[in-house]
Protein backbone atom coordinates (compact mmCIF):
# COMPACT_ATOMS: atom_id res chain seq x y z
CA UNK A 1 0.00 0.00 0.00
CA UNK A 2 2.69 2.24 0.51
CA UNK A 3 4.53 1.65 -2.47
CA UNK A 4 1.00 2.75 -4.10
CA UNK A 5 1.24 5.75 -2.34
CA UNK A 6 4.79 7.08 -3.03
CA UNK A 7 3.86 5.97 -6.69
CA UNK A 8 0.60 8.25 -6.96
CA UNK A 9 2.28 11.12 -4.99
CA UNK A 10 5.50 10.82 -7.65
CA UNK A 11 2.83 10.81 -11.04
CA UNK A 12 0.75 13.84 -9.50
CA UNK A 13 4.72 15.59 -8.97
CA UNK A 14 5.56 14.54 -12.62
CA UNK A 15 2.25 15.67 -13.27
CA UNK A 16 2.20 18.86 -11.99
CA UNK A 17 5.45 19.54 -13.26
CA UNK A 18 4.32 19.16 -16.48
CA UNK A 19 1.56 21.61 -16.80
CA UNK A 20 4.07 24.02 -15.17
CA UNK A 21 6.54 23.59 -18.05
CA UNK A 22 3.54 23.50 -20.43
CA UNK A 23 2.11 27.11 -19.25
CA UNK A 24 5.84 28.54 -18.93
CA UNK A 25 5.65 28.00 -22.73
CA UNK A 26 2.67 28.95 -23.45
CA UNK A 27 3.65 32.35 -21.23
CA UNK A 28 6.71 33.11 -23.06
CA UNK A 29 5.01 32.51 -26.55
CA UNK A 30 2.22 35.47 -25.15
CA UNK A 31 5.29 37.54 -23.66
CA UNK A 32 6.61 37.38 -27.04
CA UNK A 33 3.81 37.97 -29.09
CA UNK A 34 3.00 40.92 -27.08
CA UNK A 35 6.05 42.23 -27.45
CA UNK A 36 6.09 41.83 -30.98
CA UNK A 37 3.01 43.46 -31.59
CA UNK A 38 4.17 46.39 -29.23
CA UNK A 39 7.69 46.42 -30.96
CA UNK A 40 6.08 46.94 -34.45
CA UNK A 41 3.79 49.88 -33.18
CA UNK A 42 6.69 51.98 -31.62
CA UNK A 43 8.61 51.46 -35.06
CA UNK A 44 5.95 52.52 -36.89
CA UNK A 45 5.69 55.46 -34.39
CA UNK A 46 9.14 56.46 -34.46
CA UNK A 47 9.77 56.25 -38.55
CA UNK A 48 8.40 60.03 -38.68
CA UNK A 49 10.17 60.97 -35.22
CA UNK A 50 13.34 59.76 -37.41
CA UNK A 51 12.95 61.30 -40.55
CA UNK A 52 10.82 64.59 -39.05
CA UNK A 53 14.18 67.22 -39.87
CA UNK A 54 14.30 65.74 -43.71
CA UNK A 55 10.40 66.29 -43.59
CA UNK A 56 10.91 69.85 -42.20
CA UNK A 57 13.50 70.53 -44.97
CA UNK A 58 11.85 68.76 -47.80
CA UNK A 59 8.46 70.52 -47.34
CA UNK A 60 8.22 73.25 -44.93
CA UNK A 61 11.49 74.98 -45.16
CA UNK A 62 13.39 73.41 -41.88
CA UNK A 63 9.82 74.14 -39.95
CA UNK A 64 10.32 72.39 -36.58
CA UNK A 65 7.15 73.77 -35.31
CA UNK A 66 4.89 72.71 -38.32
CA UNK A 67 6.69 69.19 -38.91
CA UNK A 68 6.11 68.14 -35.21
CA UNK A 69 1.98 68.48 -35.51
CA UNK A 70 2.45 65.28 -36.79
CA UNK A 71 3.14 64.00 -33.49
CA UNK A 72 0.42 65.85 -32.25
CA UNK A 73 -2.21 64.27 -34.52
CA UNK A 74 -1.07 60.90 -33.66
CA UNK A 75 -0.41 61.27 -30.15
CA UNK A 76 -3.68 63.31 -29.28
CA UNK A 77 -6.19 60.88 -31.29
CA UNK A 78 -3.78 58.05 -29.63
CA UNK A 79 -4.24 59.34 -25.75
CA UNK A 80 -8.29 59.96 -26.24
CA UNK A 81 -9.09 56.45 -27.75
CA UNK A 82 -7.84 55.09 -24.64
CA UNK A 83 -9.36 57.74 -21.86
CA UNK A 84 -12.84 56.22 -23.96
CA UNK A 85 -11.58 52.92 -23.49
CA UNK A 86 -10.81 53.47 -19.58
CA UNK A 87 -14.78 54.11 -19.63
CA UNK A 88 -15.91 51.41 -21.58
CA UNK A 89 -13.32 49.07 -20.65
CA UNK A 90 -15.79 46.61 -18.96
CA UNK A 91 -18.25 46.41 -21.45
CA UNK A 92 -16.16 45.72 -24.90
CA UNK A 93 -13.43 42.26 -25.31
CA UNK A 94 -10.77 44.30 -25.60
CA UNK A 95 -8.54 41.34 -27.60
CA UNK A 96 -11.31 41.34 -29.88
CA UNK A 97 -10.97 45.13 -30.25
CA UNK A 98 -7.68 45.06 -30.56
CA UNK A 99 -7.68 42.41 -33.27
CA UNK A 100 -10.29 44.71 -35.47
CA UNK A 101 -8.49 47.94 -35.07
CA UNK A 102 -4.99 47.45 -35.03
CA UNK A 103 -4.79 46.04 -38.67
CA UNK A 104 -6.21 49.56 -40.29
CA UNK A 105 -3.16 51.02 -37.65
CA UNK A 106 -1.15 49.03 -39.79
CA UNK A 107 -2.21 49.93 -43.38
CA UNK A 108 -2.41 53.90 -42.30
CA UNK A 109 1.68 53.80 -41.40
CA UNK A 110 2.15 51.78 -45.00
CA UNK A 111 -0.11 54.83 -46.14
CA UNK A 112 1.89 57.23 -44.88
CA UNK A 113 4.58 56.09 -47.65
CA UNK A 114 2.06 57.60 -50.77
CA UNK A 115 1.93 61.00 -49.19
CA UNK A 116 2.33 64.37 -50.92
CA UNK A 117 2.71 66.57 -48.44
CA UNK A 118 2.36 67.34 -44.60
CA UNK A 119 -1.29 67.45 -44.43
CA UNK A 120 -1.45 63.96 -45.84
CA UNK A 121 0.99 62.93 -43.15
CA UNK A 122 -1.28 64.69 -40.53
CA UNK A 123 -4.30 62.62 -41.48
CA UNK A 124 -2.78 59.20 -42.13
CA UNK A 125 -0.20 59.23 -38.34
CA UNK A 126 -3.73 60.62 -36.89
CA UNK A 127 -5.64 57.14 -38.03
CA UNK A 128 -2.61 55.15 -37.12
CA UNK A 129 -2.68 56.86 -33.98
CA UNK A 130 -6.29 56.42 -33.26
CA UNK A 131 -6.36 52.40 -34.36
CA UNK A 132 -3.37 51.69 -32.06
CA UNK A 133 -4.81 53.10 -28.96
CA UNK A 134 -5.93 49.11 -27.24
CA UNK A 135 -2.51 48.10 -27.78
CA UNK A 136 -0.94 48.58 -25.05
CA UNK A 137 -3.34 47.82 -22.62
CA UNK A 138 -4.58 45.14 -24.25
CA UNK A 139 -1.06 43.59 -23.94
CA UNK A 140 -0.56 44.43 -20.60
CA UNK A 141 -4.24 42.65 -19.79
CA UNK A 142 -3.03 40.04 -21.88
CA UNK A 143 -0.16 39.47 -19.31
CA UNK A 144 -1.53 40.19 -16.27
CA UNK A 145 -4.55 37.71 -16.56
CA UNK A 146 -2.90 34.63 -18.56
CA UNK A 147 0.40 34.77 -17.42
CA UNK A 148 2.04 32.72 -14.38
CA UNK A 149 3.29 35.38 -11.36
CA UNK A 150 6.76 34.25 -11.98
CA UNK A 151 6.89 35.31 -15.32
CA UNK A 152 5.64 39.01 -14.66
CA UNK A 153 9.25 40.56 -13.55
CA UNK A 154 10.28 38.72 -17.22
CA UNK A 155 7.14 40.34 -19.34
CA UNK A 156 7.72 43.64 -17.80
CA UNK A 157 11.42 43.59 -18.59
CA UNK A 158 10.79 42.33 -21.93
CA UNK A 159 7.92 44.70 -22.98
CA UNK A 160 9.81 47.74 -21.78
CA UNK A 161 12.68 46.84 -24.30
CA UNK A 162 9.83 46.95 -27.33
CA UNK A 163 10.27 50.54 -27.58
CA UNK A 164 13.69 50.49 -27.58
CA UNK A 165 14.23 47.97 -30.37
CA UNK A 166 10.90 49.27 -32.26
CA UNK A 167 12.84 52.63 -32.40
CA UNK A 168 15.87 51.45 -33.04
CA UNK A 169 14.55 49.62 -35.86
CA UNK A 170 12.88 52.75 -37.20
CA UNK A 171 15.82 54.62 -36.97
CA UNK A 172 17.86 51.95 -38.63
CA UNK A 173 15.88 51.68 -41.57
CA UNK A 174 15.19 55.37 -41.95
CA UNK A 175 18.84 55.78 -41.69
CA UNK A 176 19.49 53.25 -44.00
CA UNK A 177 17.21 54.79 -46.61
CA UNK A 178 17.99 58.10 -46.71
CA UNK A 179 21.97 57.13 -46.72
CA UNK A 180 21.78 56.33 -50.66
CA UNK A 181 20.62 60.04 -51.28
CA UNK A 182 17.90 59.08 -53.47
CA UNK A 183 14.26 61.19 -54.36
CA UNK A 184 11.41 59.48 -52.06
CA UNK A 185 13.10 56.11 -50.08
CA UNK A 186 12.29 58.15 -47.29
CA UNK A 187 8.99 56.29 -48.15
CA UNK A 188 10.17 52.66 -47.96
CA UNK A 189 10.36 52.70 -43.80
CA UNK A 190 6.77 53.09 -43.84
CA UNK A 191 6.05 50.50 -46.20
CA UNK A 192 8.57 47.65 -44.69
CA UNK A 193 7.43 48.84 -41.21
CA UNK A 194 3.36 48.87 -41.75
CA UNK A 195 3.81 45.19 -43.66
CA UNK A 196 5.54 44.12 -40.11
CA UNK A 197 3.09 45.35 -38.16
CA UNK A 198 0.18 43.37 -40.02
CA UNK A 199 2.37 40.13 -39.34
CA UNK A 200 2.61 40.89 -35.96
CA UNK A 201 -1.66 41.38 -35.01
CA UNK A 202 -1.71 37.84 -36.74
CA UNK A 203 0.44 36.45 -34.25
CA UNK A 204 -0.75 38.27 -31.33
CA UNK A 205 -4.16 36.89 -32.42
CA UNK A 206 -3.40 32.98 -32.96
CA UNK A 207 -0.44 32.88 -29.23
CA UNK A 208 -3.46 34.44 -27.22
CA UNK A 209 -5.94 31.82 -28.29
CA UNK A 210 -3.89 29.30 -26.81
CA UNK A 211 -2.19 31.13 -23.79
CA UNK A 212 -5.83 31.96 -22.37
CA UNK A 213 -6.50 28.22 -22.19
CA UNK A 214 -4.02 28.51 -19.01
CA UNK A 215 -5.12 30.88 -17.32
CA UNK A 216 -7.57 29.13 -14.65
CA UNK A 217 -4.11 26.86 -13.87
CA UNK A 218 -1.95 29.88 -13.16
CA UNK A 219 -4.52 31.07 -11.02
CA UNK A 220 -4.75 28.11 -8.87
CA UNK A 221 -0.79 26.95 -9.06
CA UNK A 222 0.23 30.71 -8.19
CA UNK A 223 -2.88 30.81 -5.26
CA UNK A 224 -0.45 27.25 -3.87
CA UNK A 225 2.89 29.37 -4.29
CA UNK A 226 1.81 32.13 -2.60
CA UNK A 227 0.12 30.31 0.62
CA UNK A 228 3.88 28.74 0.95
CA UNK A 229 5.52 32.19 0.95
CA UNK A 230 3.19 33.63 3.54
CA UNK A 231 3.93 30.74 5.54
CA UNK A 232 7.46 32.56 5.27
CA UNK A 233 6.69 36.52 5.43
CA UNK A 234 3.14 37.06 6.43
CA UNK A 235 3.48 40.65 4.46
CA UNK A 236 4.58 38.73 1.15
CA UNK A 237 1.57 40.48 -0.65
CA UNK A 238 0.90 43.35 1.08
CA UNK A 239 0.40 46.21 -1.38
CA UNK A 240 2.17 49.43 -0.65
CA UNK A 241 -0.82 51.50 -1.68
CA UNK A 242 -4.58 50.89 -0.55
CA UNK A 243 -7.39 52.19 -2.78
CA UNK A 244 -9.99 50.10 -1.14
CA UNK A 245 -12.27 53.27 -1.27
CA UNK A 246 -13.63 55.49 -3.75
CA UNK A 247 -11.81 58.50 -2.00
CA UNK A 248 -8.42 56.88 -2.09
CA UNK A 249 -9.16 55.54 -5.81
CA UNK A 250 -9.78 58.95 -7.10
CA UNK A 251 -6.19 60.61 -5.17
CA UNK A 252 -3.95 57.43 -6.69
CA UNK A 253 -4.82 58.03 -10.31
CA UNK A 254 -5.14 61.95 -10.08
CA UNK A 255 -1.20 61.96 -8.38
CA UNK A 256 -0.55 59.18 -10.72
CA UNK A 257 -1.85 60.45 -14.02
CA UNK A 258 -0.22 64.27 -13.05
CA UNK A 259 3.20 62.61 -12.58
CA UNK A 260 2.93 60.61 -15.34
CA UNK A 261 2.05 63.45 -17.78
CA UNK A 262 4.91 65.29 -16.17
CA UNK A 263 7.38 62.91 -16.53
CA UNK A 264 6.57 61.70 -20.34
CA UNK A 265 6.69 65.58 -21.47
CA UNK A 266 10.53 65.35 -19.84
CA UNK A 267 11.15 62.43 -21.69
CA UNK A 268 9.71 63.08 -24.99
CA UNK A 269 10.77 66.88 -24.87
CA UNK A 270 14.35 65.49 -25.25
CA UNK A 271 14.09 62.28 -27.02
CA UNK A 272 12.34 64.00 -30.00
CA UNK A 273 15.11 66.76 -30.59
CA UNK A 274 18.33 64.90 -30.70
CA UNK A 275 18.07 64.30 -34.62
CA UNK A 276 17.52 68.31 -34.62
CA UNK A 277 20.41 69.30 -32.26
CA UNK A 278 22.85 67.28 -33.88
CA UNK A 279 21.45 68.64 -37.52
CA UNK A 280 21.03 72.25 -36.28
CA UNK A 281 23.68 72.67 -33.88
CA UNK A 282 26.15 70.27 -34.97
CA UNK A 283 25.95 70.41 -38.84
CA UNK A 284 25.53 66.90 -39.02
CA UNK A 285 24.26 65.52 -42.54
CA UNK A 286 20.92 64.12 -42.25
CA UNK A 287 21.55 60.55 -42.59
CA UNK A 288 24.63 60.46 -40.56
CA UNK A 289 22.39 62.16 -37.29
CA UNK A 290 19.82 59.29 -38.05
CA UNK A 291 22.63 57.06 -37.25
CA UNK A 292 23.88 58.93 -34.36
CA UNK A 293 20.66 59.34 -32.78
CA UNK A 294 20.02 55.42 -32.82
CA UNK A 295 22.34 55.08 -29.37
CA UNK A 296 19.63 56.96 -28.10
CA UNK A 297 17.16 54.46 -28.18
CA UNK A 298 19.23 52.01 -27.95
CA UNK A 299 20.87 53.25 -24.73
CA UNK A 300 16.87 53.62 -23.19
CA UNK A 301 16.05 50.70 -22.70
CA UNK A 302 18.47 50.70 -19.50
CA UNK A 303 16.44 52.90 -17.77
CA UNK A 304 13.29 50.77 -16.98
CA UNK A 305 15.55 47.71 -16.47
CA UNK A 306 17.09 49.90 -13.64
CA UNK A 307 14.16 50.82 -12.67
CA UNK A 308 12.44 47.59 -12.76
CA UNK A 309 15.55 45.74 -11.06
CA UNK A 310 15.36 48.75 -8.06
CA UNK A 311 11.45 47.97 -7.64
CA UNK A 312 11.58 44.60 -7.13
CA UNK A 313 14.55 45.37 -4.34
CA UNK A 314 12.51 48.07 -3.04
CA UNK A 315 8.34 47.62 -2.82
CA UNK A 316 8.32 51.32 -2.33
CA UNK A 317 8.38 52.25 -5.84
CA UNK A 318 7.64 55.86 -4.99
CA UNK A 319 10.46 56.00 -3.24
CA UNK A 320 12.47 54.85 -6.11
CA UNK A 321 10.95 57.61 -8.71
CA UNK A 322 12.30 59.83 -5.87
CA UNK A 323 15.60 58.59 -6.24
CA UNK A 324 15.68 58.85 -10.22
CA UNK A 325 14.30 61.95 -10.75
CA UNK A 326 17.38 63.83 -8.55
CA UNK A 327 19.57 62.14 -10.23
CA UNK A 328 18.03 63.06 -13.48
CA UNK A 329 17.17 67.16 -12.02
CA UNK A 330 20.67 68.37 -12.71
CA UNK A 331 20.80 67.45 -16.24
CA UNK A 332 19.36 70.17 -18.20
CA UNK A 333 21.59 72.94 -16.37
CA UNK A 334 24.13 70.82 -17.30
CA UNK A 335 22.60 70.91 -21.09
CA UNK A 336 22.21 74.86 -20.98
CA UNK A 337 25.53 75.73 -20.56
CA UNK A 338 27.15 72.86 -22.55
CA UNK A 339 24.93 71.46 -25.42
CA UNK A 340 26.51 73.48 -27.88
CA UNK A 341 30.57 72.74 -26.63
CA UNK A 342 31.05 69.27 -27.19
CA UNK A 343 29.10 66.89 -29.85
CA UNK A 344 30.19 64.18 -27.17
CA UNK A 345 29.45 65.82 -23.72
CA UNK A 346 25.86 66.82 -25.50
CA UNK A 347 25.41 63.13 -26.51
CA UNK A 348 26.28 61.97 -23.01
CA UNK A 349 24.29 64.57 -21.03
CA UNK A 350 21.01 63.65 -23.25
CA UNK A 351 21.35 59.89 -23.31
CA UNK A 352 21.83 60.29 -19.79
CA UNK A 353 18.61 62.37 -19.18
CA UNK A 354 16.47 60.01 -21.18
CA UNK A 355 17.55 56.68 -20.14
CA UNK A 356 16.56 58.15 -16.71
CA UNK A 357 13.42 59.67 -17.89
CA UNK A 358 12.16 56.33 -19.27
CA UNK A 359 13.30 54.53 -16.34
CA UNK A 360 10.45 56.85 -14.47
CA UNK A 361 8.02 56.49 -17.13
CA UNK A 362 8.42 52.93 -17.01
CA UNK A 363 7.43 52.95 -13.20
CA UNK A 364 4.04 55.24 -13.93
CA UNK A 365 2.97 53.04 -16.73
CA UNK A 366 4.23 49.48 -16.12
CA UNK A 367 5.92 48.90 -13.17
CA UNK A 368 2.70 49.79 -10.81
CA UNK A 369 0.15 47.45 -13.10
CA UNK A 370 2.27 44.39 -12.58
CA UNK A 371 2.72 45.09 -8.74
CA UNK A 372 -0.61 46.43 -8.17
CA UNK A 373 -2.39 43.44 -10.60
CA UNK A 374 -4.08 42.31 -8.21
CA UNK A 375 -6.20 45.68 -7.11
CA UNK A 376 -6.65 47.31 -10.59
CA UNK A 377 -7.90 46.49 -13.87
CA UNK A 378 -4.55 46.17 -15.97
CA UNK A 379 -6.51 46.76 -19.44
CA UNK A 380 -8.24 50.14 -17.82
CA UNK A 381 -5.01 51.30 -15.68
CA UNK A 382 -2.53 50.80 -18.46
CA UNK A 383 -5.53 52.63 -20.93
CA UNK A 384 -5.59 55.46 -18.44
CA UNK A 385 -1.72 56.24 -18.16
CA UNK A 386 -0.87 55.45 -21.60
CA UNK A 387 -3.71 57.83 -22.77
CA UNK A 388 -2.20 60.30 -20.50
CA UNK A 389 1.54 59.92 -21.86
CA UNK A 390 0.66 60.02 -25.57
CA UNK A 391 -0.73 63.47 -24.80
CA UNK A 392 2.36 64.60 -23.31
CA UNK A 393 3.86 62.64 -25.93
CA UNK A 394 2.39 64.67 -28.72
CA UNK A 395 2.09 68.52 -26.55
CA UNK A 396 5.67 68.29 -25.06
CA UNK A 397 7.86 68.33 -28.23
CA UNK A 398 5.54 70.63 -29.96
CA UNK A 399 5.74 73.19 -27.13
CA UNK A 400 9.48 72.50 -26.75
CA UNK A 401 9.68 72.85 -30.81
CA UNK A 402 8.57 76.02 -30.32
CA UNK A 403 10.22 77.79 -27.42
CA UNK A 404 13.26 76.46 -29.58
CA UNK A 405 12.27 78.64 -33.10
CA UNK A 406 11.18 81.59 -30.76
CA UNK A 407 13.88 81.69 -28.04
CA UNK A 408 16.37 78.85 -28.07
CA UNK A 409 18.04 75.68 -27.16
CA UNK A 410 18.82 77.21 -24.01
CA UNK A 411 15.30 78.73 -23.25
CA UNK A 412 14.20 75.22 -23.71
CA UNK A 413 16.44 73.23 -21.68
CA UNK A 414 15.42 75.86 -18.37
CA UNK A 415 12.25 75.21 -19.62
CA UNK A 416 12.49 71.43 -18.90
CA UNK A 417 14.92 71.70 -15.72
CA UNK A 418 11.51 73.44 -13.49
CA UNK A 419 9.37 71.00 -15.11
CA UNK A 420 11.51 67.95 -13.52
CA UNK A 421 11.74 70.17 -10.26
CA UNK A 422 7.52 70.92 -10.17
CA UNK A 423 7.60 66.61 -10.51
CA UNK A 424 10.46 66.00 -7.85
CA UNK A 425 8.67 67.77 -5.77
CA UNK A 426 5.19 66.35 -6.30
CA UNK A 427 6.69 62.88 -5.90
CA UNK A 428 8.64 63.76 -3.05
CA UNK A 429 5.21 64.71 -1.00
CA UNK A 430 3.57 61.96 -2.10
CA UNK A 431 5.85 59.26 -1.27
CA UNK A 432 6.37 61.39 2.33
CA UNK A 433 2.26 61.01 2.36
CA UNK A 434 2.77 57.02 1.31
CA UNK A 435 4.90 56.16 4.10
CA UNK A 436 3.18 57.63 7.41
CA UNK A 437 0.25 56.28 6.18
CA UNK A 438 1.55 52.82 6.23
CA UNK A 439 3.47 53.29 9.53
CA UNK A 440 0.18 54.71 11.16
CA UNK A 441 -1.00 51.46 9.78
CA UNK A 442 1.64 49.10 11.35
Amino acid sequence: MKFFNIHIERSERINLQNIDKNRCKYGYLLIFACFFIYMSSMAAKGIFAAEQKYIADLWLNGQNRLASMANTFYFVPYGLIQIVLFFIMKKINIFKYVIITVPIAAVSTILIGTATNIYQIWIYFGLSGLFQGAIYCGCNYALTQNLPTKLCTTANMVMNTAYALGTVLAYSICALSLSFNQEGLWRLPYFIIGGMFLLSVLVFALVLNKAKRFKHINEMMDAKILLEEKKKDANVDKPLISIDTKSKTIIFYTLLLLITFLVTSLYYSVMNYVTTLLVGIYKLPDNISIYVSIIAPIAIFLGPMMTISSCEKDKNFIRQGVIFLSILLPIPILLYFLYNVNIIIALILVLAFVVLANGIKAICISIIAFKMKNQLNTAAFSAITNAVASIAAGVAPTVIGAIIDASGWQTAYLTIFIVALVTLIITFIVNVCVTNSNKKLQ
